[in-house]
């Protein structure tokens, strides 16, 4: 299967698993298609370039928002995929989803527990309930973190607009801490942001 195929099916499993709370974050999930509300098949693509090029097996990866990229990362990583979403009933759909079709269990943590230390991070903002643990995901990231929906676009621009705040809060340089990769271009129009640490 290729990783389109595994990453369509995605979309077409969940319906068997998600209620109609679904609908308050990605009504299209309901048809059983990718849609511009899940994390983008170009950026998760992406992000397994980095990690594939500094992988260590030792090394756990963050997975900030449940839906598609729990299922695909679980695929390419296994147990070494840790998935935290502030949406305990949510997130537990895409548990039972992933299980269901084989896929390891890895780690899944809600908002009010200890999350562990990882080596990388996809972030896909989703809402703003995400954006509010954005700051704890980046202390516990030790190399790079893939942004999702921080590209420039008119929607964008309040994600894009809290990155950069959050990055110059800190005291670091946007231009050296900050990338476009706009080669993660989608058929929505969005492309994700590298932030290095």
């Amino acid at each position: 299967m290729t990783d389109y195929q595994m990453y369509a099916k995605f979309f077409t499993e969940f319906l068997k698993y998600g209620d109609e709370r679904c609908l308050d974050y990605a009504d299209k999930e309901r048809l059983g298609k990718p849609h511009s509300h899940a994390a983008s098949l170009e950026g998760l693509l992406k992000f397994q370039e980095w990690v594939n090029h500094y992988y260590e097996r030792s090394w756990f990866i963050m997975d900030g928002g449940a839906g598609a990229s729990s299922w695909m990362l679980r695929h390419w990583y296994g147990d070494k995929v840790v998935t935290v979403d502030p949406d305990p009933g949510y997130m537990e759909m895409v548990r039972q989803c992933c299980l269901a079709n084989g896929l390891p269990e890895g780690q899944w943590y809600g908002p009010d527990v200890q999350w562990p230390r990882v080596s990388n991070t996809f972030w896909d903002y989703g809402t703003w309930q995400r954006v509010a643990d954005f700051p704890r995901a980046y202390n516990l990231t030790a190399n790079k973190m893939y942004l999702d929906d921080a590209d420039d676009r008119p929607e964008a621009a309040p994600l894009r607009r809290f990155v950069y705040d959050f990055v110059e809060a800190l005291g670091y340089d946007t231009e050296t801490s900050l990338h476009d990769l706009k080669d993660t271009l989608d058929e929505h129009g969005r492309w994700g942001v590298m932030l290095v640490k």
